[in-house]
């Protein structure tokens, strides 16, 4: 069988229940569509959902979301500056993309990674 799911947003408590109620077997596949990571400020668990989707293996397909590249690039803006200064930048806010933080506001400004 195929599942097709999308915005996860850091649920990992979901994400394992979704995966009960439906039985997901060694023959079915699931087709995870964007927005793993972000917001959900009540439970996130980012680290969670990153690790069961990694047990999937070949059974699972993801395609990036829209939040899933701004976390990327905040990551690696954050990381692209001497770690003396990362405790200038401004925090990331609390259940959203930090999207006020990235040069000129603009997620677009920043490379985007693969």
């Amino acid at each position: 069988m195929h599942y097709v799911v999308g915005d996860i947003h850091n649920n990992n408590r979901k994400f394992e229940e979704m995966l009960e109620k439906i039985g997901f077997s060694q023959e079915d596949h699931l087709y995870l569509l964007g927005d793993l990571f972000d917001r959900n400020s009540w439970e996130p668990d980012p680290i969670g959902v990153y690790f069961n989707m990694l047990k999937l293996e070949n059974r699972c397909t993801v395609v990036r979301g829209n939040h899933d590249t701004w976390l990327a690039q905040y990551i690696m803006y954050y990381f692209n500056f001497p770690e003396k200064e990362r405790k200038q930048l401004e925090p990331p806010l609390q259940g959203t993309a930090p999207l006020s933080i990235l040069p000129q506001g603009n997620a677009k400004n920043v490379p985007a990674t693969a």
